[in-house]
């Protein structure tokens, strides 16, 4: 029997249709070369092909000949947009809270994946690798979610903070500029695994926006869901 394909929450791409036409790209006439359809990307609930959805936004990077443009979805995807696991990031009590939260319940928007959480006497890390299912081209699908976590991170620490090291599995890509106002300079391309790592001080800053009523609340849903 043939291995399940690995899926990805349709919330992943709320949005996504809109910011595309900004970019000069006609949806409809991606999504077919990607075997996708025009209601994948209204029905929220629904579980996507992985390898479409990563074909999908390589198709749209390639046509739009913008290699940025995972990075660009990321800066534009709307908080929360990814329901209870985006929810939890936005009233997360820092950075440490909020790491844990993604491997506790990234599984409700991508399965199967292998992701860690690992604390050491200076950094905490966050790592994650793709499944070997994963067939289709990936650095945009991987850049774009690498960013949604550092934009949605910044929001915790403050404004000005980057990651003390990123690792990215896959080449890097020719947006330096992008890539550096999104994710730093402190990054290591063709790595086994995709990782975030943070120093203490950053991981246990108190966030401004938290609201650890809602947080709980969040917190009770998400565990129903697994």
């Amino acid at each position: 029997m043939p291995p399940r394909p690995p899926k990805i929450s349709a919330s992943l791409l709320e949005g996504y249709s809109e910011f595309i036409a900004r970019a000069g790209l006609d949806i409809a006439m991606l999504l077919p070369k990607a075997k996708l359809r025009p209601d994948d990307l209204t029905d929220m609930d629904r579980q996507l092909d992985l390898n479409r959805v990563a074909l999908l936004m390589h198709l749209a990077a390639e046509r739009a000949g913008r290699p940025g443009l995972g990075l660009e979805w990321a800066n534009a995807y709307r908080r929360g947009a990814s329901g209870v696991l985006g929810y939890l990031l936005m009233h997360a009590p820092n950075a440490q809270a909020a790491l844990k939260d993604v491997k506790r319940y990234v599984s409700l928007l991508l399965h199967p994946v292998d992701v860690r959480y690992e604390e050491g006497a200076e950094t905490g890390v966050l790592s994650w690798r793709f499944p070997d299912t994963l067939t289709a081209p990936r650095a945009q699908l991987a850049t774009f979610l690498m960013g949604a976590l550092v934009v949605r991170l910044r929001d915790i620490v403050g404004p000005s903070w980057f990651p003390h090291r990123l690792e990215l599995e896959h080449y890097e890509l020719d947006c330096r500029p992008i890539t550096e106002r999104t994710l730093g300079r402190n990054i290591l391309y063709n790595r086994e695994h995709n990782a975030i790592h943070m120093i203490w001080k950053n991981l246990t800053k108190v966030s401004a926006n938290t609201d650890h009523r809602l947080f709980k609340l969040i917190t009770d849903l998400a565990e129903r869901y697994l």
